[in-house]
C-alpha cells in the first residue's frame, strides 16, 4: 500500500491530517477526480449511521466513551421522533480483525508511550481498508490526553463522519445510474437547467408548469414491537424530492420565512393528499419548527437555504400522517429565479429515518448548475 499525505490545516485542538491510501498497482482509469482516490477495491460493510470505536476495554468503560457519545451521536434537528447523526458501537484491538476493518466509519484511539506531542494528535485517513471508508486515528502519550481529546477534539471529527456519509450516497449513485435514472436526470436538466445525482429506480410522479415530483423506489424496514417476543413486520418507507421555480426579486426571497411561505403555496397547489380536500403542509409547532441554514453543494459552487423540518397533510380538521423534510433552495444565476430541492421521508416512528434523510440531503448537495 502507499499512502499519499496531504496537510489539511490546523485546528484549535491539533494538527487534523488527511491521508489517502491507495492501491500501488491501481489502473489510472480506475480513480475518480475527488485526489486520485481509486473507485475500485473492497466494499464498506457495517450498518449506515455506525462508527466503530477501536480502543482498549478501559478506555471504553471511562469518560471518554461520555465525551465521545456527547460529541459524535448528534441529532440532526427538529425532528421527532429524534433522528440522531451516528451510534457508536466498540472493537477491542484484539477483535478488531476481518470485516470489522470495512466498517464504513472507524474510530481508532490508542495509547502510545513513545508519542511525543503535548496533546493527543487527531488524523484521518480515506479509503484504509475499503473504498469510501473514513478512518479517524486518536494517538496519545497516556491517558488523560485521550481523554482530553475526546472531550474537546471531536467537533471536527463529527463534521468529516457527517460530510463522509452523503458523499458516499453520491458515489454510489453515480456509480449505479441506470437508462430510466438518466432519462429522469436529462428532464430536470430540461426544466430546471440544473444536474442531480438520483438513485436507481427513481421515478417522475408529478411533472406540471414549474414543478416536479420524483420518488424513490419504496423501502422496508422491520418494525419491532415491545413486549411481542420479537415479532415483526415490514415498515414501508415511502420518499422522494419535490423540485419547484419561484420568482427571485431580492436576497430576502432566500430567508426562511419567505422559502416557508412560498413551500406552502407550492405544497397546496401540486401535492395533494388521497384524502379529498387535504394537502401536504409545513408542521409549525414549536418543537419542531423549521430551521434553515445557509449551506453549500457538494463541490461549494451553490451557496443557498437548507430548511429541516416536519410536514403533515393538513386542509380537514382530523388526524393525518406526515413525515419529515430536508429542502435546499438557491438563486440560479442564469434563469434569475430561485430553485428548490425538498426532499421528504413518510416512514412509520419506529423505523430509523437516518438513512433516508441522508439519501434526500446527498440528492440537493449534489446539485449542479451547467
Amino acid at each position: 500500500m502507499v499512502s499519499f499525505m496531504k496537510i489539511l490545516r490546523p485546528i484549535g485542538y491539533s494538527l487534523f491530517a488527511l491521508l489517502i491510501v491507495a492501491s500501488a498497482c491501481t489502473d489510472q482509469q480506475n480513480r475518480n477526480e475527488n485526489n486520485g482516490r481509486s473507485r475500485s477495491g473492497a466494499p464498506v460493510t457495517g450498518k449506515v449511521g455506525q462508527i466503530l470505536v477501536v480502543c482498549n476495554q478501559g478506555i471504553w468503560d471511562s469518560d471518554a466513551k461520555k465525551y465521545l457519545d456527547t460529541n459524535l451521536t448528534q441529532f440532526i434537528m427538529p425532528y421527532f421522533p429524534d433522528v440522531t447523526t451516528f451510534e457508536l458501537i466498540h472493537k477491542t484491538p484484539e477483535r478488531f480483525d476481518q470485516g470489522y476493518k470495512r466498517y464504513r466509519n472507524l474510530l481508532l484511539i490508542d495509547i502510545d508511550p513513545e508519542f511525543k506531542g503535548d496533546k493527543a494528535s487527531i488524523q484521518k485517513e480515506l479509503d484504509l481498508y475499503a473504498y469510501d471508508q473514513l478512518a479517524v486515528r486518536v494517538t496519545g502519550k497516556d491517558y488523560n490526553q485521550i481523554l482530553h481529546a475526546c472531550r474537546y477534539g471531536m467537533d471536527e471529527v463529527h463534521e468529516e463522519f457527517d460530510r463522509i456519509a452523503w458523499e458516499r450516497i453520491i458515489h454510489r449513485y453515480e456509480d449505479q445510474k441506470d437508462a430510466a435514472t438518466k432519462d429522469v436526470i436529462a428532464n430536470i436538466h430540461d426544466k430546471f437547467e440544473m444536474t442531480l445525482e438520483l438513485p436507481a429506480g427513481a421515478v417522475i410522479t408529478r411533472n406540471m408548469d414549474s414543478f416536479m415530483m420524483v420518488q424513490f423506489p419504496n423501502a422496508s424496514r422491520p418494525i419491532e414491537y415491545a413486549g411481542t417476543g420479537g415479532m415483526q413486520e415490514p415498515g414501508n418507507i415511502i420518499y422522494g424530492v419535490m423540485i419547484y421555480s419561484t420568482p427571485y426579486v431580492d436576497s430576502t426571497n432566500l430567508n426562511l420565512g419567505c422559502l416557508l411561505d412560498q413551500r406552502d403555496t407550492i405544497l397546496k397547489r401540486y401535492v395533494p393528499s388521497e384524502v379529498e380536500g387535504m394537502y401536504m403542509g409545513t408542521q409549525y409547532n414549536k418543537l419542531v419548527y423549521p430551521e434553515g441554514t445557509t449551506v453549500s453543494n457538494v463541490d461549494g459552487s451553490i451557496r443557498g437555504t437548507e430548511i429541516r423540518g416536519m410536514f403533515m397533510f393538513t386542509g380537514r380538521p382530523h388526524y393525518s400522517t406526515g413525515g419529515c423534510f430536508w429542502s435546499y433552495s438557491f438563486m440560479h444565476p442564469q434563469r434569475k429565479r430561485i430553485i428548490t430541492i425538498s426532499g421528504w421521508v413518510d416512514a412509520p416512528p419506529t423505523t430509523s429515518w437516518t438513512h433516508f434523510l441522508r439519501e434526500v440531503q446527498a440528492v440537493w448537495k449534489s446539485a449542479k448548475i451547467n
